[in-house]
């Protein structure tokens, strides 16, 4: 089977679990002999391999201050050149299928370019909710400058680009195949009043046997002296880190020694907002910020921590993170948002309490020290739903499964 793949980002660069899972998903359907091709943009990463081509150009930058200009120098240009480019690979190439991960930041013409040349034959798989959001370019445009330097070119600038942009709008998607990594992400297409009519569900899976749970205190069936707190992922609001530690100083009123470690890095105002934070409540020198880590290192510090926090406001559309810490033997508590709830089940693979109530996740916390043989249940119910449901392997076999049928349904539809 032939397969072309195409997306915004592909590690090493990577925005959550996003990429590293579509990565998973396409290096899994390699090893089983099929042919795949990856289209990527370049940017964090600008070497190509030969089965990776770092070629496509996002609608915006990074860098807030050459984005006004560029808009007018360069978007309609590089609309041009993504077409042209996903045009050449289908030509050239002559997939089978074509596989479209997330589309966030890039021109909605790439997808319009694949939908119109391959037909049916196109599989989209969403784990994040892209399709809700305007193009790139009318978010820029209609949000307030976050800062003085923006602020003149924008509002001098501002009239002539909605112009622009009410002359190209962007083009209607068909979406003939689709995948939700949950049923959350499903529901929250229905509730923007975005309707998909052929889709199925197929969970993120990891690859359970690099994490570590022989070293589980909780699996030894043994009580901490100190707790030891890890939150991992982006640092911005939507995630909730405040209530973490938040939840870190109620916990130490109540006389239980712990301590938080914070992974990732995010917003540098917010970020200062969290120091300030750890600060007022005198929680300084029990947290640690040690920024963002290789991926591979991830297994090791889970097995040195006791306590996974997910805390997230916004919902999630699964959470990799959770099934991470359950495979490494930690008790996850989480807030149980958007699809958090596939894996993280309340009171049998980890524990739940309501987003930003840090009393109500200190409570959860105490319950790990006061009930007997409760962090050992959650953590070995945790690992061994990883082990049977949640599985690279089992992920791949699905996502191969429905490519086959694809393809099936064209040649005989």
């Amino acid at each position: 089977m032939k397969i072309l793949a195409v997306s915004n980002f592909y590690p090493p660069f990577e925005l959550g679990g996003e990429s590293l899972t579509c990565q998973a998903i396409l290096e899994g359907l390699r090893a089983k002999g099929h042919h795949v091709t990856v289209l990527t943009s370049n940017h964090g990463a600008n070497n190509s391999t030969d089965h990776i081509h770092r070629k496509l150009r996002l609608e915006m930058s990074f860098q807030p201050l050459w984005n006004a200009f560029a808009f007018f120098t360069n978007w309609h240009r590089d609309i041009k050149y993504n077409c042209e480019l996903v045009k050449r690979y289908i030509n050239e190439l002559r997939p089978d299928v074509v596989f479209l991960g997330s589309m966030w930041n890039l021109h909605r013409e790439v997808p319009a370019t694949v939908e119109k040349l391959m037909g049916d034959k196109v599989i989209y798989r969403f784990g994040n909710y892209w399709p809700t959001l305007p193009r790139q370019y009318s978010y820029y445009w209609n949000a307030s400058p976050r800062s003085l330097l923006t602020r003149l070119p924008k509002q001098l600038l501002n009239p002539f680009a909605q112009q622009i942009l009410a002359q190209y709008p962007p083009p209607t998607l068909s979406f003939p195949n689709n995948v939700c990594i949950s049923q959350a992400v499903y529901d929250e297409f229905r509730k923007a009043n975005f309707h998909l009519h052929n889709y199925r569900t197929i969970h993120n899976g990891i690859e359970a046997k690099q994490f570590l749970p022989q070293q589980s205190i909780w699996l030894k069936k043994q009580i901490p002296n100190a707790l030891r707190l890890l939150f991992v992922g982006r640092l911005s609001h939507e995630k909730g880190v405040h209530t973490a530690i938040e939840t870190l100083a109620q916990v130490r009123e109540h006389n239980i020694e712990a301590a938080l470690t914070i992974v990732g890095t995010g917003n540098k105002t917010y970020v200062n907002h969290l120091k300030q934070l750890a600060h007022t409540l005198n929680m300084s020198s029990h947290v640690q910020f040690i920024g963002k880590i290789p991926i591979t290192d991830v297994p090791d510090l889970m097995a040195k921590h006791d306590v996974l926090l997910v805390p997230s406001i916004w919902p999630e559309p699964f959470g990799r993170v959770v099934l991470e810490g359950m495979a490494a033997g930690m008790v996850v508590i989480g807030s149980g948002t958007g699809g958090m709830q596939t894996a993280l089940i309340d009171n049998r693979t980890g524990l739940i309490a309501p987003p930003e109530q840090s009393e109500a996740w200190a409570s959860q916390i105490q319950r790990l020290l006061t009930e007997k043989n409760l962090g050992n249940c959650l953590a070995l119910q945790g690992l061994q739903l990883i082990r049977e449901q949640f599985t690279t392997q089992i992920m791949v076999d699905a996502y191969e499964r429905y490519f086959c049928e694809t393809i099936v349904s064209h040649v005989t539809g």
